[in-house]
């Protein structure tokens, strides 16, 4: 099964809860640096990785299907 079946098929409640908070969690850090708010290097720094690691393990959430 190819990624893209993969996401599309049906997922476990609790995996699909934990990926939608993660989603969330990357879209509103990933907002936070677009805006320009933050100016501090490291802030900006740190809000990227929250970001890259909330999106991945979003990615990984959805990927799980129901057997």
């Amino acid at each position: 099964m190819n990624i893209y079946k993969r996401i599309k098929a049906k997922t476990p409640v609790k995996d699909k809860f934990k990926g939608k908070i993660l989603t969330v969690l990357s879209a509103i850090s990933l907002t936070i640096v677009a805006s320009g708010i933050i100016k501090d290097e490291s802030l900006l720094l740190i809000f990227n990785i929250i970001s890259i690691l909330c999106g991945g393990k979003a990615f990984y959430h959805a990927q799980k299907v129901l057997k």
